[in-house]
């Protein structure tokens, strides 16, 4: 009889040892779980907030170009003559970039600099812009200077900010 309770006691040990021993492993393979559900749910909104920022970027760039263009075209209304001049010249510029090797980067970037060259033309009156005849010192030297006073207000937006 002793040998069946000290048997009983025995397995009893034994089975809530080993049912200790199978606890903790059931924790470790939850903890293990838990922190992989983590990290992909962390990569997950890593990889949204992205595409996000993306779509974000496209849509803060097409409004830019509108508004250069949109610039670019008020511009042009001063002067009859260049009417849907900045298109061509950002077009032409573009084939030219293009057949220079440039990247679509960088030929995107130097179209949406053509549209604003004539930005300049902002500040000078209509009848020197439109002037037939050859323009005085004075006249001269407003443009000069006006183009100055534009190239410093726009320094950082030009391609080549060293012809300010």
């Amino acid at each position: 009889m002793l040998c069946v309770a000290a048997e009983c006691i025995s397995v009893y040990f034994v089975t809530s040892l080993s049912g200790l021993f199978i606890g903790i492993g059931m924790l470790i393979l939850l903890f293990v779980n838990i922190v992989r559900t983590l990290r992909s749910i962390q990569r997950i909104e890593n990889e949204r907030q992205q595409q996000e920022l993306e779509r974000k970027q496209k849509q803060t760039e097409i409004l830019s170009l509108q508004m250069m263009q949109t610039l670019s075209t008020t511009i042009e209304a001063k002067d009859e003559y260049t009417r849907g001049h900045s298109y061509r010249v950002a077009e032409y510029a573009a084939l030219i970039a293009a057949e220079l090797g440039w990247s679509s980067e960088e030929i995107q970037q130097l179209k949406h600099a053509a549209y604003l060259h004539d930005i300049g033309k902002i500040g000078i009156p209509d009848l020197i812009l439109n002037k037939p005849s050859r323009l005085t010192d004075d006249e001269y030297n407003l443009i000069k200077k006006t183009y100055r006073h534009r190239c410093r207000n726009t320094e950082g937006y030009y391609l080549c900010p060293s012809y300010c």
